[in-house]
């Protein structure tokens, strides 16, 4: 089953949030042997996206993903909805879908 979550990025910070990928009983799922990989795009079917540079945490059991983006990265994002999705690249190349949602990205104010 794959986990929904929400997400909210302000234009102009630097971005990072935590995820914790858990199985059906509440427990974190192990992510040894897989790389992450996440990507937002403005519609699902937009050929642009921006990578959102996941990375496990040193301990690959506790199935923690961090996700992060620059106060860069974030200034040249549209402000409104945004989809993304976390997979999960196995060694011998199988692929795990892991987190899906939406993105809302509030305009910023002060430049």
């Amino acid at each position: 089953m794959v986990q929904e979550q929400s997400l909210e990025i302000k234009q102009g910070e630097t971005w990072t949030r935590i995820i914790q990928v858990v199985d059906a009983l509440g427990d974190a799922v192990d992510l040894t042997g897989y790389t992450p990989r996440a990507q937002m795009r403005k519609e699902y079917r937009s050929a642009a996206y921006n990578d959102m540079h996941p990375a496990l945490s040193p301990t690959p059991t506790d199935g923690l993903i961090t996700l992060s983006l620059s106060d860069v990265e974030t200034s040249s994002l549209k402000r409104g909805r945004w989809v993304y999705d976390i997979e999960g690249v196995s060694t011998d190349g199988n692929v795990l879908h892991i987190v899906e949602g939406l993105v809302h990205v509030i305009e910023e104010v002060t430049r």
